[in-house]
């Protein structure tokens, strides 16, 4: 009898070396068909068309940059805000910002819902940086390398398979009608190194129309409509949102005429403020986020007066302001010659984001700081209010 016991426990203990042995002896996963090799190696082309031919989501400058070394220049976002500057009161009755455009990941079916071309899980909406591991979590499952070569192709291949990944979720959250959502979930890329060329146009070709729908078009998608009280006005509204009157103004035209004047009663659709910017200095990009969500990308030349990287806030905002070179000259406001043109955030220090003259061939173009074309300058002085924080990067 005891020899019939010793037996069965040897043979339990074989079976549970040969387990471990088993389990020791797999690959280490780090997410859904990634295996510790090289991640997203493996990896079939994504499902989703991100950029669906037939949307053109960039445009060309207003006007040709003054100090543009290339032939093909930087491309603004995809929606015009179409921001009115104080100068142009009374304002016109004209429509605000055009309709989102037709965009097939980006609208609804005849029943209401444009269902997802794949099977992805259902997504439960919320704040997508709570929801999503962050992409160095990956990263650090495995221990580097000592070729950093070999390192950075891993950490691409990561990102690459984390935006794949996310660009499927955020599909599926358009196709849920949770547009503010699938903008959280990818506005974080936005600034990743990481990314190739292509990845890079297929994400901003999103963000670019994400934000057009859910910052700047007329639908309510960041806050509940606002109920004007009596003997408001959009000024009141706008201080408390902590962002500028104008850009209220652009995106409820349908229901403003006068910014002094709105009836009690009238629903307004509200931008909870404020904004701030990122100046990449690299990459020659102004670009505005609204928290954590990305809100468009102006191109810039920069002037002889180039600014130091830092952290700033806007302190001032003029229509027209006076240049006054180092030399001594004056150039007057509203002087086509004018290298601020008619738009001047000031940051201190001698450093501004502003607008350019309205004709490329003035003598003085080259002079100014951050210098946008006259209307990307207008629409970033409808955006960032006094205040707004703005980081200047190499």
């Amino acid at each position: 009898m005891n020899t019939l016991k010793s037996a069965a426990l040897v043979v339990v203990l074989l079976g549970v070396l040969y387990g471990v042995y088993v389990v020791l002896s797999k690959p280490h996963v780090l997410g859904p068909g990634v295996p510790a090799g090289v991640p997203g190696e493996d990896l079939a082309p994504p499902l989703v068309e991100y950029a669906p031919a037939g949307h053109d989501h960039e445009h060309e400058h207003e006007y040709d940059s003054p100090q543009s070394s290339t032939a093909e220049s930087p491309t603004r976002g995809g929606y015009q805000p179409n921001i009115d500057s104080p100068a142009s009161l009374p304002p016109p009755t004209t429509a605000g910002p055009s309709d989102f455009p037709a965009d097939p990941s980006l609208t609804s079916d005849a029943g209401g819902t444009r269902r997802s071309s794949y099977d992805a899980p259902a997504s439960s909406g919320g704040n997508s940086r709570a929801s999503a591991p962050p992409l160095e979590s990956a990263a650090t499952t495995t221990p580097l390398s000592a070729d950093p070569s070999a390192d950075a192709a891993r950490k691409a291949a990561l990102t690459a398979w984390s935006l794949r990944r996310d660009f499927q979720a955020a599909e599926q959250l358009v196709a849920d009608g949770k547009f503010r959502d699938a903008l959280l979930k990818l506005s974080p890329y936005h600034a990743n190194p990481d990314l190739t060329p292509a990845e890079l146009a297929q994400l901003v070709a999103w963000l670019d129309a994400l934000a057009a729908k859910v910052i700047y078009s007329r639908e309510h998608l960041l806050a509940s409509p606002y109920e004007v009280r009596r003997n408001e006005t959009l000024m009141d509204i706008a201080q408390k949102l902590q962002v500028p009157w104008n850009l209220l103004l652009s995106v409820n035209r349908e229901v403003v005429n006068d910014p002094q004047i709105l009836v009690p009663g009238t629903q307004l659709k509200v931008v909870p403020g404020p904004f701030r910017a990122d100046v990449s200095l690299a990459t020659g990009e102004v670009t505005l986020f609204l928290g954590e969500m990305y809100a468009g990308r102006f191109p810039f030349a920069l002037g002889n007066e180039p600014p130091q990287p830092g952290s700033y806030k806007v302190i001032d905002k003029l229509t027209n302001r006076t240049y006054y070179a180092a030399d001594g000259r004056t150039i007057p406001a509203n002087d086509p010659a004018n290298p601020y043109g008619d738009a001047w955030i000031d940051l201190g220090h001698e450093i501004s984001i502003h607008g350019s003259p309205i004709s490329s061939a003035a003598p003085l173009a080259t002079l100014g700081c951050i210098s946008l074309s006259p209307q990307d300058a207008r629409d970033v002085f409808g955006i960032l209010s006094v205040g707004s924080d703005v980081t200047i990067r190499r």
